[in-house]
């Protein structure tokens, strides 16, 4: 089992703050059997960096599309912000909890059956916690086969 976290996007006011990323990695990792895996883009290293000192999991440098698409598509789980990655893991069908803020997932999140949305009611990422998150992920885990 894996969970594959995405910490980037393409503007700071859609990104969940990296320290919420790394939390995430941390719990999963101690309550769990499930590998986390933290991706990333080519503007993501600052936060690659940050996660990569705060957690053990491994930190993927950025990977071609169609490389990320095949991780993806044999991982469990995909945490992200409103991002190309988010809408990629969508895309191929991996369970996806996707993190808005500022941005209209009615009109920007991706699309599909397996599509969590969490929104942050007041426009901004940090105003929910990685308890939040937490409790999304444990929910969608507890149900698999």
């Amino acid at each position: 089992y894996s969970l594959i976290i995405h910490p980037g996007s393409g503007g700071s006011s859609k990104r969940w703050p990296p320290e919420h990323f790394a939390t995430i990695a941390n719990e999963i990792s101690q309550q769990t059997d499930y590998t986390v895996l933290v991706s990333t883009g080519p503007a993501d290293s600052d936060l690659a960096k940050f996660i990569g000192r705060q957690t053990s999991a491994p930190i993927l440098p950025p990977l071609p599309i169609r490389h990320l698409a095949a991780l993806m598509a044999s991982a469990t789980l995909y945490l992200g912000n409103d991002s190309g990655p988010t809408h990629l893991a969508a895309a191929v069908d991996l369970p996806t909890i996707a993190l808005f803020g500022p941005t209209d997932p009615r009109i920007w999140a991706p699309r599909g059956e397996t599509i969590h949305i969490l929104q942050a009611s007041d426009g901004h990422m940090a105003s929910f916690t990685p308890a939040n998150a937490m409790s999304k992920i444990l929910e969608i885990i507890r149900v698999k086969p």
